[in-house]
């Protein structure tokens, strides 16, 4: 039986995307539905789910007194505002706005652990704006895929993966805080702003060829095709050199990213046949199925019991 409203709706989308395309011609039908794709392609799901979550027990733990202030404060201040009218309203008004902001400033300032999931999110959204248009070339992409157990590894997810023509592409976003280098296996973060605090990153490079092998024999044992699978990071920070290969991973700024997306698509040897892609994809599907993420456990303050006094003399319970 047909679905009338599936019809309509494609109906709908085709003529939207036809008035798009006889104002630009340039720009492509289906571009209008990327932020659609967005919205549900689970891109940062992991990361912001643990940023909301270590939040939330932050918030509960630093701002518990000022919620209750804010929550008794408010009605007062709001009935004031409502009963006064004259110069005092105006006063009152001014103070709810500042209680108001105060909470709200206090309650984004989480601690720079906890900010770093967040910036870890926003990495991995601006990654799945640039593959998104990849979908009408032919291209599946994945998002927020969970990594294969091992005994030596038993955490971690791979953010991005690009199945095309030209092969599969395993992505890694980071928003990093300062400009980035690249020598060899190891990445230098310089801050901008106090050098003191520079860092470098010495797993990351391993950890990509990692995945990328495991991720290989998956699809190999799944479809039975063996394909070189691209490590990929997708740098969203200052990075001068714009593309470089160190070490089998190829390290990309996120504004080039599409450029040299373009580039593999364009090479010789990207023949694999759609049908070859659809499998690959339907095998990486099954063989790193989303896990089902638990809500961190509630931390409840445990209280320590005393040690017996040694005095002599003293009682004892």
């Amino acid at each position: 039986m047909t679905d009338h409203r599936s019809v309509w709706a494609k109906r709908w989308s085709r003529m939207t995307c036809a008035r798009r395309t006889r104002r630009n011609p340039s720009v492509p039908c289906g571009r209008c539905r990327d932020w659609l794709y967005l919205a549900g392609s689970g891109a940062g799901d992991g990361a912001r789910t643990r940023f909301n979550e270590l939040a939330r027990r932050w918030r509960r733990r630093a701002l518990g007194r000022l919620r209750i202030l804010t929550a008794v404060l408010l009605p007062v201040l709001f009935a004031a505002e409502v009963l006064e009218r004259h110069l005092g309203a105006w006063a009152i008004g001014l103070a709810t706005g500042g209680l108001v902001a105060l909470y709200l400033s206090m309650r984004d300032e989480v601690p720079a652990r906890i900010a770093d999931w967040r910036r870890g999110y926003e990495g991995e959204r601006s990654t799945a704006k640039v593959l998104a248009p990849y979908r009408r070339r032919g291209c599946v992409v994945l998002h927020d895929l969970p990594d294969r157990r091992t005994r030596q590894y038993n955490r971690g997810n791979v953010d991005h993966v690009l199945v095309s023509r030209a092969g599969v592409f395993l992505l890694d976003s980071k928003l990093l805080g300062g400009g980035v280098s690249v020598e060899g296996d190891v990445v230098h973060v310089q801050r901008l702003d106090e050098e003191s605090a520079s860092y470098q990153l010495n797993r990351l490079a391993p950890a990509m060829r990692g995945r990328a092998v495991r991720l290989r024999e998956d699809i190999a044992t799944a479809t039975g095709v063996k394909l070189r699978v691209h490590a990929v990071v997708v740098l969203w920070c200052p990075f001068d050199a714009g593309v470089l290969v160190a070490g089998a991973v190829t390290y990309v700024h996120g504004e080039r990213l599409a450029e040299w997306l373009d580039g593999c698509l364009a090479q010789p040897g990207a023949d694999l046949r759609p049908q070859a892609v659809e499998r690959i994809a339907a095998g990486i599907q099954q063989t790193r199925r989303r896990e089902v993420r638990r809500r961190l456990p509630t931390l409840r303050p445990t209280r320590t019991r005393r040690a017996p006094s040694t005095r002599p003399g003293a009682r004892h319970p």
